[in-house]
């Protein structure tokens, strides 16, 4: 299915995978290229969707891991709104990228807004944001 200027599902689905591939490897260099393709190419298909956010999010968890936070914190806020936006506040994902999202803002010391962010998903989860180390790990 092709998006807008030619972009098709095919094309963002091998970017995307390569990139988590790459980064499941180790091979970050190589890995971060591909992850922002697939966010480029997610931007270009039209309305933003979850394609968008998981790429976001996949990029993001990667800057992190590799202490990139500013650049890290931009792309989970943006992640997070646009799966919001695309699967409602309560879906699974969303809540993954907020948990991820507040983890970062604590490690940052922006302890308020990470605490913002955990009361927001509280009704929907079973205890407080938790760490997504194994996740960082499968990003590595």
């Amino acid at each position: 299915m092709a998006g807008h200027n030619g972009t098709t599902t095919l094309e963002w689905s091998r970017a995307y995978h390569d990139g988590v591939r790459l980064a499941d490897c180790g091979d970050i260099v190589r890995a971060a290229p591909a992850l922002l393709r697939a966010v480029h190419l997610a931007e270009r298909m039209g309305k933003p969707d979850e394609r968008l956010a998981c790429s976001l999010y996949a990029l993001g968890r990667l800057h992190r891991v590799n202490g990139r936070f500013a650049e890290a914190e931009r792309l989970l806020r943006r992640a997070m709104f646009v799966e919001t936006r695309a699967l409602g506040s309560a879906h699974p994902y969303t809540r993954q990228i907020a948990r991820a999202y507040a983890l970062l803002l604590r490690r940052m010391g922006h302890d308020r807004e990470a605490a913002r962010i955990e009361r927001a998903i509280a009704p929907v989860t079973s205890g407080p944001a938790h760490s997504d180390d194994a996740a960082d790990r499968h990003a590595a």
